[in-house]
């Protein structure tokens, strides 16, 4: 238990003062607390503070900032100017020969590296088998990733880990054939535009 606030022997509690100011204590608690803050000038000051600080925080809530009317309108053209160059078709096509042309360039460069007679083929060879065996484990984590989405679906359906597995397959090859079947209706002149 606490000593009295207004003991001689101890020294005022800032903490009983805050919970006073807000009104956080037993009515007898207050009692002595505010028994204590009219014998003691230390408190008294503390008190004083607090309250103007109050008060200043309250006046300064009085001027908030202004914003200007067609605020939404700014926000807007300039998100708008900010992307602009992202939506011409042109320029991400461009962008995607460019990217094609130097990935292109930088695997005939690690292929042609240290070439002669024997070491050539060899060379290509190793690549090429890198190559397949990432693309086989990028495969496996695909599977493996549809094999725990699956699960986790299931438990949460209460239903089959397989059932969920098969249609989440059976939705991804619907949406691929429809793509496919999209892009060869598309009469040739808009393709030649896209």
């Amino acid at each position: 238990m606490k000593p009295p606030i207004n003991n001689p022997q101890s020294s005022c509690s800032k903490s009983a003062l805050l919970e006073f100011l807000d009104a956080e204590l037993t009515a007898d608690r207050e009692q002595e607390i505010t028994t204590h803050i009219q014998t003691c000038p230390a408190c008294q000051s503390e008190i004083r503070q607090h309250q103007a600080l109050l008060i200043e925080l309250d006046n300064s809530f009085d001027e908030l900032p202004k914003i200007p009317n067609d605020f939404s309108k700014i926000v807007t053209a300039n998100a708008r100017s900010q992307i602009a160059g992202v939506r011409m078709p042109n320029q991400q096509r461009l962008a995607l020969v460019i990217c094609l042309g130097l990935l292109t360039a930088v695997l005939l460069a690690i292929a042609a590296g240290p070439l002669n007679a024997l070491s050539g083929p060899t060379l290509i060879f190793e690549k090429a088998i890198s190559v397949t065996y990432f693309l086989l484990g990028l495969l496996l984590d695909l599977i493996l990733g549809l094999g725990i989405v699956g699960r986790v679906v299931a438990s949460s359906f209460e239903a089959s880990a397989l059932i969920i597995l098969a249609a989440i397959v059976v939705t991804t090859l619907i949406i691929a054939v429809w793509r496919i079947q999209k892009s060869t209706r598309m009469p040739a002149a808009h393709r030649q535009n896209r």
